[in-house]
């Protein structure tokens, strides 16, 4: 599981749910949560729950010093947006990130297509191609930034559907066979 963590509550309920279920678990701290403190807060609970597999992850970290900053206060790994960036500003915008976390032991996850808010799912523009990950770009966005993951776009929304959803498995199986990193949904 990768739940959102905003607060010293919610990092503390991650890890007794996670004890609990002796399942490991990613922490997910967005930038507009503080950095600094859900990093605080995670170490903090890593010595309390000392058999907890924990890993904290930037999520959908937006600007440059944002991520940098993730970085320092000793997240694992940043998941790095900019999935409505042309695809070449997307590929130099990532490489660059992926040269710096990569340097200091922090893997990086990247964003290809564009994955809707669920309040707008049911918009018409959800069902076309533009918003779907195309499997020929990929391989290519793979090996031109150098990702440990790849957040893709078949479908899915964050937050409710507000209309049925149109799930395109076909389209993740295709780009499973483009790629051998793990793809994130």
């Amino acid at each position: 599981a990768a739940p959102n963590a905003w607060s010293l509550n919610t990092v503390k309920s991650i890890f007794e749910a996670a004890s609990e279920l002796k399942a490991p678990v990613i922490i997910d701290g967005a930038g507009i949560h503080q950095i600094e403190e859900i990093s605080d807060a995670v170490h903090f609970y890593e010595k309390k729950f000392p058999e907890v597999t924990a890993a904290l992850n930037l999520d959908h970290g937006g600007p440059f010093e944002e991520i940098i900053q993730a970085i320092r206060c000793g997240y694992t790994s940043v998941m790095v947006d900019r999935s409505t960036l042309t695809f070449e500003e997307n590929v130099r915008e990532v490489a660059e990130i992926v040269k710096i976390a990569h340097a200091v032991g922090v893997s990086v996850e990247a964003e290809l297509g564009s994955l809707a808010l669920g309040e707008h799912s049911n918009e018409t523009d959800i069902d076309h191609g533009e918003a779907y990950t195309n499997p020929d770009n990929a391989a290519d966005f793979v090996n031109m930034t150098g990702v440990d993951a790849l957040a893709v776009s078949i479908g899915t929304v964050h937050g409710m559907y507000k209309a049925k959803p149109n799930i395109r498995i076909d389209i993740l199986k295709e780009i499973s066979q483009h790629v051998s990193i793990p793809l994130v949904l």
